[in-house]
């Protein structure tokens, strides 16, 4: 799928970007974004650490580095690292 998308010619000048650097920022803040969603769905209980890594394309260390970073601690218990390696 493509999608057009206008930038104010201002803010290309701005940050110089060109076409390369702006798909590129696109693509990181997208990214980003993701984290965050599936930051929330962990925070909510909704999702486990695991799947919160699986959803957003990230190992579990680079998820919990995340998590770490927006001041989420991982929870562990028992139950949760039972269902992570069946």
């Amino acid at each position: 799928m493509e999608t057009k998308l206008e930038i104010p010619q201002t803010l290309l000048e701005k940050y110089q970007l060109d076409e390369h650097l702006l798909e590129r920022a696109i693509e990181i803040g997208l990214k980003q974004l993701r984290i965050e969603e599936v930051l929330t769905f962990y925070s909510n209980g909704l999702i486990s650490l695991w799947k919160a890594a699986e959803m957003a394309g990230l190992t579990l260390q680079e998820m919990i580095r995340h998590a770490n970073l927006h001041g989420y601690r991982p929870r562990f218990d028992f139950l949760m690292i039972q269902e992570e390696l069946s």
